[in-house]
């Protein structure tokens, strides 16, 4: 019977921490265009699970990099010599790895931007706020504060304060949804989307058209070129990655 072997939190530091600013990975980000593997890290890690591992920094410290520079900060590859932010994303499954290995670290992090909200005089996002339920960092004063935000509709009707233009001024791109294993057809297959649309927002518009039931979106899937697609990958990266015909996306 094989024992199990415990593993110190000193003997992972060097792959949970950021090669930037060497802190513990905070909103863990992959650099998208180089996708080479970590294999010192992998076949460390291959010791107890399979993982495939690619290069890993926190949010902010690659925006903060990438404002002057165009090329990876590991490997030195071009990512884009005038949009590299298209080229990271963020990655959920390793900064929840991270949370979980690193005592009172996600605890810390939410008292940090508690802090900052605070000070600024800065509303909470919704996800903040339902971290910070699940902490228990929101005292009595601020839940009365945050209820109070909630406007009470007038003859059942809430007028918006700003009239939003949608994301008409994004860069577009166009694409056809083609029904797969006996799909219902889209009444219009062919839309119009801003370039920062997700796969996400496809799935949850086609589920909403197909079954008329927005929450039935994680059921169906997004493909191109026989690849299903990524359901954070943004319209834009898809454009420069995944088509083939380029061709075909000028007419």
């Amino acid at each position: 019977m094989k024992s199990d072997k415990k593993i110190l939190l000193a003997d992972v530091n060097t792959f949970i921490t950021c090669v930037l600013c060497k802190g513990y990975l905070i909103d863990a980000t992959t650099i998208t265009e180089c996708l080479h593997t970590c294999m010192k890290l992998l076949n460390f890690f291959n010791q107890f699970f399979f993982f495939n591992f690619v290069q890993i920094v926190c949010k902010k410290c690659i925006v903060e990099y990438l404002e002057e520079n165009t090329n990876c900060p590991i490997c030195d590859t071009l990512l884009h010599q005038s949009h590299p932010l298209l080229y990271i994303a963020h990655d959920r499954t390793l900064q929840s790895i991270v949370y979980k290995l690193v005592p009172n670290l996600e605890r810390s992090e939410l008292e940090r931007q508690l802090k900052y909200f605070d000070d600024n005089q800065l509303e909470y996002p919704r996800e903040l706020k339902e971290k910070l339920e699940q902490f228990n960092l929101l005292t009595d004063k601020k839940l009365e504060a945050k209820n109070c935000d909630k406007k009470p509709e007038t003859n059942g009707q809430s007028k918006p304060e700003v009239v939003s233009n949608y994301h008409r001024d994004d860069e577009q791109i166009a694409l056809s949804l083609e029904p797969l294993d006996g799909l219902k057809e889209l009444e219009r297959k062919y839309i119009l989307c801003s370039c920062h649309s997700t796969i996400t927002h496809l799935k949850k518009f086609v589920a909403h058209k197909i079954y008329s039931n927005i929450d039935l979106y994680k059921e169906l899937d997004i493909m191109c070129n026989d690849e299903i697609l990524g359901k954070d990958h943004t319209l834009k990266f898809i454009l420069v990655t995944k088509w083939k015909d380029k061709v075909m996306l000028d007419n």
